[in-house]
């Protein structure tokens, strides 16, 4: 599939383009020290990674008021909230009536080596 398109909105590990990403040397740092065997090409990890860095986001939103009541208020509340292994411009967004975290994403195409993202990023 050389020319297929898609969207993103993680940064890829294995991608050159970031090497040198504070976010994703934090993460493969993590990665190495807690799960050595695992192929970090795998997003499942990063999906998790990414997703753990949002509950922490809600838990310090809770405070010491660890209800379930104000733990899903804060869950859906969050506004713009930035977890670093996402690509710029992508955030993560709820309301109370809208538990859909993340509405955008980068267009990319597969060049037979790597996903290379083109355009902006689309979404609200």
């Amino acid at each position: 599939g050389i020319g297929i398109i898609t969207g993103l909105y993680w940064k890829e590990p294995d991608d050159p383009e970031f090497a040198n990403d504070k976010a994703i040397l934090e993460y493969l740092a993590f990665m190495k020290k807690y799960l050595p065997q695992a192929d970090t090409k795998d997003l499942n990890y990063l999906y998790g990674y990414s997703n753990a860095m949002t509950v922490v986001e809600v838990l310090k939103k809770s405070g010491d008021n660890l209800t379930r009541e104000n733990v899903m208020k804060q869950a859906a509340a969050l506004k713009d909230f930035t977890v670093p292994t996402l690509l710029p411009g992508i955030n993560v967004s709820t309301a109370p009536d809208d538990f859909f975290p993340i509405e955008r994403m980068q267009t990319a195409r597969w060049d037979g080596k790597r996903w290379v993202r083109f355009g902006k990023v689309l979404g609200r």
